[in-house]
């Protein structure tokens, strides 16, 4: 007994009908990918450029300095807090234990 031959032409079509179907959306999704990097680098460089061109007057000077003051503070004012924290949890525990 031989086996029948069996007609695989509609598979092979089906699979390079396939092939290309994603071939098609690759390549397209590709495309959409370059052009938005495109435009994120774009953007990215106008926003450079115009951060960078910006004048440093006076009111800029003063809000770094006020920012730098704010910041040393909370950078001050943090230790001590968690060091009067501390020191209460510890208080706290002694009176409990008599």
């Amino acid at each position: 007994m031989r086996p029948e031959s069996v007609d695989l032409s509609p598979v092979v079509q089906a699979v390079s009908e396939v092939k290309a179907e994603v071939r098609t959306q690759a390549a397209a999704t590709v495309a959409a990918v370059v052009d938005q990097s495109k435009r994120v680098t774009d953007t990215t460089q106008r926003a450079i450029v115009a951060v960078s061109s910006t004048d440093n007057s006076t009111a800029d000077k003063w809000v770094n300095r006020s920012l730098a003051v704010t910041v040393g503070m909370v950078a001050l004012t943090y230790p001590v807090g968690k060091l009067i924290w501390i020191m209460g949890g510890l208080f706290k525990r002694s009176m409990r234990r008599g």
